[in-house]
């Protein structure tokens, strides 16, 4: 959700939701939990008072550069046994796992073989 809203400040539960492939309650709910330890607030939308607009605080901004650089950090030590080569296979496998899994792509015509 913090990335989300780093990227783009103001959006409401529902982008994010579809962004992050969740659900709408599932980010709510997170949201609630941020709201609680100050990372966000909840404002009306200026010109549709039905959507609720979620902003981050100063402190969510204080804690971007942390935040990515542990993940950063994280990323390197999951994939530091990896050559290249493997890496780029990763990324791939792992991208046409999450176009399947969002509907973008249709799903094989036959099943996969066993141990595949």
């Amino acid at each position: 959700i913090l990335e989300a809203l780093w990227q783009e400040d103001g959006l409401t539960p529902g982008e994010i939701a579809r962004r992050l492939q969740l659900a709408t309650p599932t980010i709510v709910n997170a949201a609630t939990r941020m709201e609680a330890a100050g990372l966000l607030t909840r404002k009306r939308d200026g010109a549709d008072a039905r959507l609720v607009r979620l902003h981050l605080t100063p402190r969510a901004r204080s804690v971007q550069t942390a935040i990515q650089r542990e993940r950063s950090a994280l990323e390197r030590r999951a994939t530091r046994t990896l050559s290249s080569q493997e890496r780029r296979l990763l990324h791939s496998a792992l991208t046409k796992i999450i176009d399947a899994l969002s509907g973008d792509q249709e799903p094989p015509s036959e099943p996969p073989s066993a141990g595949t």
